[in-house]
């Protein structure tokens, strides 16, 4: 291959990228075009003041020192039109006043989701940016942050970097659970079989307190679904203000966990006719637990199963395992 048709190739495939990301830094760039080499920022960089030059791409600041963005001009997208790649513009993306550029305000997740899709590309496997995704399919009432395909794997990826609750919450949770379980809608024409969470695992809340993301969505996942929830894990260490170090993939299948479902639906109350007992039903079941005199707590279901707790917490769950090796009179589910 000759100078000028290499340097073409890198044109079309690089400016394709930007143009299936949205906007993306030349250290992802670079991953993307050549994962295997070590030089691939600065090829990268080369690459993209060559394309300013032409008014292919322009340049965007990102907040806090977290680098350059590049997002596909009009050139550039007359540029793919050529070849017939059908693309558009970045010009858009963002806020523009005067000379200052402000990103949309999922641009740290946009980044980490990015980052991500880049390492598993130096994986192997073939990747999905949302905005492709979003592009090309229209009837997923849900999106996932991206999606990576290696063999028989299809991985459905979502990026945690905030505390979802509530509604948002349950929607992340039966996502994974949909996408871990071979339930999920075809995205691209590729069936999800596995869910993927990418998170920090040095995050902090607004508190300044440390989030367990991983146990935290366990913990979710394990209680929603029904079955084996097959999951991959990148846990992702920064590098500068938001840059992405070394990202570290693992793999994991999550067991139901129904007494865990039952308990989170067992509201307790003080029962009207022993005091000091707390009781709560699932279905017709009822279940019962009691400080003893020793400090131990008792607890019971129906009243003719049951046992010794070390905490009030342990006893409630003893109810709840209890109910789930029982099975409710009512046939309810978690």
């Amino acid at each position: 291959m000759d100078a000028y048709a290499k340097s073409r190739t890198n044109d079309l495939i690089g400016l394709g990228w930007l143009s299936r990301f949205g906007w993306l830094r030349t250290a992802e760039l670079g991953k993307l075009l050549w994962p295997q080499s070590k030089g691939a920022r600065q090829q990268a960089d080369r690459l993209a003041r060559r394309w300013l030059e032409r008014r292919l791409v322009l340049s965007r600041e990102l907040p806090d020192g977290a680098g350059r963005a590049l997002v596909l001009a009009t050139a550039g997208v007359r540029l793919l039109a050529e070849e017939d790649a059908w693309a558009t513009s970045g010009k858009d993306i963002g806020i523009v006043t005067g000379e200052t550029w402000r990103p949309p305000q999922t641009w740290r997740h946009d980044l980490l989701a990015a980052g991500v899709l880049a390492e598993l590309h130096k994986e192997g496997w073939t990747v999905f940016a949302e905005r492709e995704i979003r592009q090309r399919q229209n009837n997923l009432t849900k999106f996932p942050d991206g999606l990576a395909t290696k063999g028989a794997d299809v991985a459905w990826i979502e990026v945690e970097r905030a505390t979802k609750t509530g509604p948002n919450g349950r929607e992340l949770v039966d996502a994974l659970c949909a996408a871990g379980t071979g339930e999920a809608t075809s995205v691209l024409g590729h069936k999800p079989t596995v869910a993927l969470v990418a998170y920090q695992p040095d995050a902090i809340d607004t508190r300044g307190c440390a989030i367990n993301h991983r146990a935290r969505i366990t913990t979710a996942v394990a209680n929603a679904t029904k079955t084996e929830v097959k999951m991959m894990w990148a846990a992702c260490e920064l590098r500068g203000p938001a840059g992405l170090g070394k990202v570290t993939f693992a793999r994991e299948t999550i067991e139901a966990d129904l007494a865990g479902a039952i308990l989170q639906r067992m509201e307790w109350r003080e029962s009207t006719e022993e005091p000091g007992v707390l009781v709560a039903s699932y279905g017709e079941r009822l279940g019962a637990v009691w400080e003893e005199e020793d400090g131990f707590w008792g607890y019971q279901v129906d009243s003719r199963t049951g046992g010794l707790a070390d905490t009030e917490a342990d006893a409630k769950r003893a109810c709840a395992a209890e109910i789930a090796t029982l099975g409710s009179l009512k046939k309810t589910e978690p």
